[in-house]
């Protein structure tokens, strides 16, 4: 399902048309409110949303909400937004994602809050964030800690440490450049450091090699030159299977970061082993 708010006119409380919605709405949690002035259980939930957008916004949670007016008339779904929602937008009365949303979502009554990944797809059910919404306007719940759940729903990278894409398992080609960089600095930031291959590999062969070099200098006064070149084969061969075993940690992490697996060997054999370097290049 295409994300029709790309295209959608969206208005604010003021009635004037946005003319960057698009670049308003990109990178935010988004939340689409289904509603009527005329619907008896909307009146108790709207302002109860109106209050928990107001405190995330103090908070300088990165969310928007747009109404998407159910009402009878514009007149009556302007006076509504006006005078009883909070700050956020709406989509205007009319317009075609304001007749084809609630089909394509699926809207089976209203009051109804959906939160919406970057494709317009449903990544929460309803009940679930109309309960968060109560929670965290009356304080029951944090709503710091509420919006973190639904920025991973929708699949922000920032908030999932890296460890997903997005909410449609979009591969990184697909991903924009901006998004790409987002995915770098979550997984080095938010989450889980990639381990540093490169140097475990230097160690681990660095130790190994001066154990087996001790060993073949006590063992030289007693065996002979083939007895030497014996060991040191037998040496090179336990540092040759430890960097193979640290490269094979690194090409599953990459793939388990989403990157596919020829790319992620191509990108492990251009930097030696080095994870952090392979995903560098991987999402510039």
């Amino acid at each position: 399902m295409a994300n029709r708010l790309k295209h959608a006119a969206l208005i604010n409380r003021s009635g004037n048309t946005i003319s960057n919605s698009e670049a308003i709405l990109k990178n935010k949690v988004t939340l689409l409110y289904f509603s009527a002035e005329w619907c008896p259980p909307c009146k108790h939930f709207t302002p109860l949303l109106k209050e928990f957008y107001e405190k995330a916004k103090t908070k300088g949670e990165n969310i928007e909400i747009v109404f998407v007016s159910n009402d009878k008339s514009e007149a009556e779904m302007l006076s509504y937004f006006q005078n009883h929602h909070g700050d956020y937008l709406a989509i205007k009365y009319g317009d075609e994602a304001h007749r084809e949303l609630p089909r394509e979502l699926n809207i089976k009554g209203i009051p109804t809050v959906a939160v919406i990944d970057k494709g317009g797809k449903e990544v929460v059910e309803a009940s679930t964030v109309r309960q968060a919404i109560i929670d965290g306007a009356t304080g029951t719940k944090s709503i710091s800690a509420i919006i973190l759940e639904w920025r991973k729903a929708s699949g922000d990278w920032t908030a999932s440490g890296g460890n997903v894409l997005n909410s449609t398992n979009e591969s990184p080609e697909k991903l924009s450049r901006d998004e790409m960089r987002a995915a770098r600095l979550a997984r080095f930031g938010g989450g889980p450091k990639p381990s540093k291959t490169s140097a475990k590999i230097v160690a681990s062969s660095s130790t190994k090699t001066t154990a087996k070099m001790t060993k073949n200098n006590t063992n030289t006064s007693n065996n002979d030159n083939n007895n030497n070149d014996k060991s040191n084969s037998n040496s090179s061969g336990n540092i040759d299977n430890n960097k193979t075993k640290e490269q094979s940690e690194g090409l599953k992490q990459l793939i388990s970061m989403g990157f596919s697996e020829e790319a992620s060997r191509q990108m492990l054999e251009i930097t030696n082993g080095d994870v952090e370097n392979a995903l560098a290049i991987l999402t510039s």
